[in-house]
């Protein structure tokens, strides 16, 4: 799908790590320290993409990632389920270079 001359860069940047994901991603930055997504995700099935290399949890409002848990390589798609409040959240950690880990809701 081309994208418009007037579509945003960030825009851009979506639709070239997701094609084909229309809503709007959760967008957790991450650097050196672990961060997680502000608010619980919504039940279901959701994909997960980073700009970078990072290790990624899944938990609750207190969940913390850190370089032992799930590898995520850049630019690779997960699939993740969210059942309820104790899974809500994903906190990620870069590998090496900070990036941002983009949440899409199926």
């Amino acid at each position: 799908m081309p994208i418009s001359p007037e579509a945003s860069s960030r825009d851009a940047e979506r639709s070239i790590l997701c094609p084909g994901y229309t809503a709007s991603p959760t967008e957790v930055a991450y650097t050196g320290t672990a961060a997680r997504n502000g608010t619980d995700l919504a039940e279901g099935l959701h994909v997960i993409i980073s700009t970078t290399a990072c290790h990624f949890l899944q938990g609750d409002s207190s969940v913390t990632a850190d370089a032992n848990d799930h590898y995520l390589p850049a630019g690779v798609q997960r699939l993740v389920s969210v059942t309820g409040s104790a899974n809500a959240r994903i906190s990620a950690i870069r590998a090496s270079v900070s990036g941002t880990l983009q949440i899409h809701p199926l």
